[in-house]
């Protein structure tokens, strides 16, 4: 019995590291102008490796490459949208600083006791990302700053002019993503949309193209 339920535990995780490394066919479409192969990947593990750090679980990944059948294409990341069967839910592809929160910023001005350092009564300026309703908004001395979204996900800029410094984050964004811009070669990258706990059988991405819409359905 004993060595019975060894060989079925050995088989057991044999399958589950099969599954695990098991590859995901690719959806492609072509036209006159454009061919696109499309890889969905729906499971959250994955998502540091495609864009190399963390995004957090509320995406759906899809890795596409473009490539041109005619002179030069013009590749916009806002001509392309996933959607689901399942609720009708759809997406277009996030920015940058949808993803890294860097377009909002919210700047605490709290009122604390004498600093132990330098006994100072003055005001402590904190600042960090704003997510949504945050705990700052609610605090009686918070003070908030104007920031201006820069559409090339470039730094972003405060109300007076200064820079700040980007997060490793919106820097593996930038690198990984589909670029936009005029090509007449096969360009790859990652395109990232707002769709959780999607199953690939559901999903479709289409992409408007000068010769028409083309779709891609995921297995």
């Amino acid at each position: 019995m004993g060595m019975r339920w060894v060989g079925a535990s050995v088989l057991f995780a044999s399958a589950l590291l099969f599954a695990s490394n098991k590859t995901v066919e690719p959806g492609r479409a072509e036209n006159d102008a454009v061919n696109i192969e499309a890889t969905a990947h729906t499971d959250p593990a994955e998502f540091p490796q495609l864009v190399g750090a963390e995004i957090g679980s509320y995406f759906t990944v899809v890795q596409v490459t473009v490539t041109p059948r005619k002179g030069k294409l013009k590749i916009d990341r806002d001509d392309f949208l996933l959607r689901t069967y399942r609720d009708g839910e759809r997406s277009n592809p996030l920015a940058v600083s949808e993803i890294a929160g860097k377009a909002d910023i919210i700047v605490h001005q709290e009122h604390v006791g004498p600093s132990e350092a330098t006994g100072s009564t003055g005001p402590v300026w904190m600042a960090g990302p704003m997510m949504g309703g945050g705990a700052g908004a609610a605090h009686p001395n918070v003070m908030t700053a104007t920031v201006a979204k820069d559409d090339s996900d470039g730094d972003s800029k405060t109300s007076k002019g200064k820079k700040t410094k980007e997060s490793p984050l919106a820097i593996a964004l930038k690198k990984s993503m589909l670029p936009d811009g005029e090509t007449d070669h096969p360009v790859s990258g990652v395109l990232i949309f707002n769709l959780e706990k999607q199953k690939l059988k559901d999903l479709e991405l289409d992409y408007n193209t000068p010769d028409g819409m083309l779709k891609v359905r995921f297995k």
